[in-house]
């Protein structure tokens, strides 16, 4: 591409290329300290793998005809085609206007479905994220009921534990070597990025032009006019940190735990940063190679972030905040979206016994 480098966004292709039926590999991504085979190794460049060879009985001209039918993608973007037994990879080039297709399918898409218009009025809440979330949602099919999507979902419980936000046994599920994964890693993933955005929101917004500035701004930077360099300059040092609603519910459970765990006397201190020592001296060092000439006979060991009874990291207290925020939006997601369709919602129970207090998606809107 002339020796322009292309940055595209590959959550952004995954998600309509799934709405087509195609499977998407990130270019570049390596398999097993390899480069992958259906990779492509040119910029500008990437492969999809189709789920149909020539035991199937695909043709070039079959491969050419679904994509620019089903995706609407012109011809001179397919270049070439390699139909293998069970499979057939297409490389696909010219991934800027790749990128502006999908953004602009991706928005039509968004735009008919029954969750936008409450999503499009969250506050950090971008097209793309949701749009992913929505699209690991949709894409779930349960063998022991047929249903699909949110319909498969009759409980709030469901989905939390389909999104890896539940309790089990006490504690947030997490990986277990040789276990089968009972959530969607990937959908927990996107769920910790869609937190970022609302946390993102927070900001000063200036009383005098109403522009929000960050956080720890005392006056408002603000240019008055186009190319001007006079700012507004307005006091921000009395104007509190606001953000959308989800923030603001991340703010407040955030208290909650500073506030539960002082009482409890546990001690709240920053998160450690992990590296090496020397097992000798105990001198600390930033990499392992680095645990050198330090002593007389260096040994490097790794130092982990381990909390101690009666210790918590901020960052563990934080991401506690963060996964009530994600499973607020889950429920409010869950609840707006079956509401839409016309399905029956049924109250969060706690232990089977009283419902809990009832928040409605209106209540997040902003």
């Amino acid at each position: 591409m002339n020796g322009t480098t292309v940055t595209i966004n590959p959550f952004m292709c995954k998600e309509i290329i799934k709405i087509t039926n195609l499977s998407y590999r990130y270019p570049g991504k390596k398999e097993n300290g390899r480069n992958g085979a259906h990779d492509s190794d040119e910029e500008g460049m990437v492969r999809l793998i189709l789920s149909a060879g020539k035991a199937h009985g695909v043709r070039p001209a079959d491969v050419v005809g679904t994509i620019a039918y089903h995706a609407n993608f012109p011809g001179n973007t397919i270049g070439d085609i390699s139909i293998l037994d069970k499979h057939t990879l297409v490389v696909l080039e010219d991934l800027q206007w790749l990128e502006d297709k999908t953004t602009k399918l991706l928005t039509k898409e968004m735009e008919q479905h029954a969750a936008w218009p409450w999503l499009k009025e969250i506050k950090g809440a971008g097209l793309e994220n949701t749009a992913k979330v929505i699209g690991l949602i949709e894409g779930v099919t349960f063998k022991s009921t047929g249903r699909s999507g949110i319909e498969a979902f009759d409980n709030m419980s469901k989905l939390r534990r389909f999104a890896g936000l539940a309790i089990i046994n006490g504690k947030s599920e997490k990986r277990v070597k040789g276990q089968r994964l009972h959530y969607s890693s990937e959908l927990r993933t996107m769920l910790w990025r869609l937190s970022q955005g609302f946390i993102m929101t927070a900001g000063k917004q200036c009383p005098i032009c109403g522009t929000v500035n960050g956080t720890q701004r005392d006056s408002c930077v603000h240019k008055l006019s186009p190319g001007s360099d006079i700012l507004c300059g307005a006091d921000l040092s009395k104007v509190d940190v606001s953000g959308g609603k989800f923030y603001n519910y991340y703010i407040h459970k955030k208290e909650e735990y500073v506030a539960r765990f002082t009482r409890e006397g546990v001690k709240i201190v920053p998160t450690p940063q992990a590296g090496w020592r020397c097992k000798n001296c105990n001198a600390p060092f930033p990499l392992k190679r680095d645990v050198a000439g330090c002593c007389g006979a260096p040994s490097p060991e790794q130092v982990l972030k381990q909390e101690t009874p009666g210790v918590i990291f901020l960052g563990h207290l934080d991401a506690m905040a963060k996964r009530k925020m994600m499973v607020m939006f889950c429920d409010m997601l869950w609840k707006y979206w079956r509401q839409s369709l016309g399905l029956p919602c049924k109250p969060s129970y706690i232990a089977g016994k009283e419902p809990i207090r009832q928040h409605e998606p209106v209540d997040f809107i902003g």
